[in-house]
């Protein structure tokens, strides 16, 4: 699955919702793309899974992988924001 995203990038105070959407196409041709979105409802439920002192796309990607199963390729530059603040 490739994933190609639109992030809301936030600020450092945010404790409300983040919205990614993003459309996912199968390289194999099989599904074609499709859009699909989900959201962040709590500034506890992502981490900084990879330890590079920011919660960003390949964070939610790790996540996901984790959730789903699935082997995910992102092709994205969009950083989520940094909560670091939340995660002392």
């Amino acid at each position: 699955m490739r994933l190609a995203g639109s992030i809301g990038k936030g600020d450092k105070h945010w404790i409300g919702y983040e919205t990614i959407m993003f459309t996912a196409t199968d390289p194999l041709g099989l599904q074609g793309a499709k859009m699909a979105m989900f959201t962040v409802e709590d500034s506890g439920f992502c981490y900084d899974l990879n330890n590079n002192g920011i919660i960003d796309l390949a964070d939610m990607v790790m996540m996901l992988q984790v959730f789903t199963g699935i082997d995910i390729q992102v092709m994205s530059d969009h950083f989520l924001s940094s909560y670091s603040s939340f995660l002392a």
